[in-house]
């Protein structure tokens, strides 16, 4: 998964009333991060 699709789905789920909140933690891609390929 990507980070993207994960932040997504947390928010989903909170906005569905699934969990009362959330939290994620997305760092920035390093110097070795590739456009087309999820780390």
């Amino acid at each position: 998964r990507t980070a993207v699709g994960c932040l997504l789905e947390l928010a989903f789920k909170v906005a569905a009333g699934e969990v009362k909140n959330g939290f994620a933690v997305i760092r920035p891609p390093g110097h070795h991060a590739e456009e087309s390929t999820a780390m």
